[in-house]
């Protein structure tokens, strides 16, 4: 079972939730026609792909890569950061890299038009990466959590976007969730009280970050 918690951990670590919540976005049929722009189901296999690329290079690929630079050159012991002192410089540079992401929308924005949505998962990965940097100063809340949280808030918030309300993905990331949650409390990386918190702050930053960007976009 230890094995199995670990293997949770890692396929689902914090850095691969933005892109794995977009995802399953581009493909919920959701919307009845393509009128909405704000509706991602109808772009075409190779936006899509590039969509799911610019994610994962600037929320997975860059911080996890400044990661093992960081253990190579002894910042840290260990790729995980178990303890407070290790996750700050990682957090403040994730929140950099969602700063060139959101740049890079922007620009994108600027020749055609995308859906709020991206903005929504971008600026939510920036002031969840913010904000626990924040905490992490007085109190090691759980960033698998914080991740399970946005997972859940996204897929929702878009749902409730879209013309067609589908409850099986909600399900779904429910479920994913719950594995995350139970696989860091089975190997006791965190309290109880830091997986609710992390899981509570996820939520509601990704839920308003994404309301507000659909009003703003």
């Amino acid at each position: 079972m230890r094995i199995l918690a670990q293997f949770i951990s890692w396929i689902l670590m914090p850095l691969i939730i933005p892109a794995l919540a977009l995802a399953i976005v581009l493909f919920l049929p959701t919307e009845l026609s393509f009128t909405n722009h704000n509706s991602l189901y109808f772009w075409d296999i190779g936006a899509k792909k590039y969509l799911i690329g610019i994610f994962l290079f600037f929320g997975f690929i860059l911080p996890g890569f400044s990661v093992f630079i960081m253990r190579y050159a002894r910042m840290i012991k260990s790729v995980e950061m178990e303890t407070q002192r290790e996750r700050s410089i990682p957090l403040i540079l994730t929140a950099v890299y969602c700063m060139f992401l959101i740049l890079l929308l922007l620009k994108l924005n600027t020749t055609t038009i995308i859906s709020a949505h991206l903005f929504g998962l971008a600026f939510s990965g920036l002031f969840m990466a913010l904000l626990f940097a924040i905490s992490n100063a007085s109190f090691k809340i759980s960033l698998h959590a914080g991740g399970a949280g946005m997972l859940i808030a996204f897929v929702l918030s878009y749902s409730l976007d879209q013309t067609v309300f589908l409850f099986w993905p909600i399900y779904m990331t429910v479920l994913l969730a719950g594995i995350i949650l139970f696989a860091r409390l089975y190997l006791q990386k965190h309290t109880p009280k830091e997986l609710y918190l992390g899981f509570i702050l996820g939520s509601i930053v990704t839920f308003i970050a994404d309301y507000q960007c659909v009003l703003w976009f």
